[in-house]
């Protein structure tokens, strides 16, 4: 007898900061530089998914909408003679349309994950590249109730 399927409908919501301190050598717009970018960064996010799940297997369908906010933000030119050109860009900010599907499978509390999704710029002014393709893999842990 087939195993019965529940639909699950859930919102998220979360927050995050970090800081990125990053060096491209010799990027193909300045072969004759390497771009040091270094700056803070937050990032609020809002999530809706909608899944059908049973003990072993789960297909979840989301949509994200992400916002990221830069806060001093600089871009240093470091030339081939070892000259610095350093530009100061102060806050930038873009928001994310992020669909998502997710697949996983496995035992009731213990699950290979894996996920395809993508990234849409929205609005805003972005100082950063973004690959609108993404993968990701791992486990699900769920813990049983009390």
């Amino acid at each position: 007898m087939p195993e019965a399927q529940k639909t699950r409908i859930n919102f998220l919501a979360g927050i995050g900061l970090g800081s990125i301190d990053h060096l491209e050598p010799k990027p193909k717009l300045f072969p004759d530089a390497s771009i040091l970018v270094e700056g803070n960064y937050y990032k609020f996010f809002v999530q809706g998914n909608e899944g059908w799940i049973n003990r072993r297997f789960e297909r979840i369908l989301s949509f994200r909408i992400t916002g990221i906010k830069f806060s001093n933000y600089t871009k240093t030119e470091i030339l081939n003679d070892g000259a610095e050109k350093l530009s100061t860009e102060g806050r930038h900010y873009a928001v994310f349309a992020e669909p998502a599907a997710t697949l996983r499978f496995g035992f009731e509390y213990f699950k290979l994950s894996s996920q395809v999704g993508f990234s849409f710029p929205i609005s805003g002014r972005r100082s950063f590249d973004n690959n609108g393709l993404w993968l990701a893999m791992g486990l699900h842990l769920s813990f049983p109730k009390p």
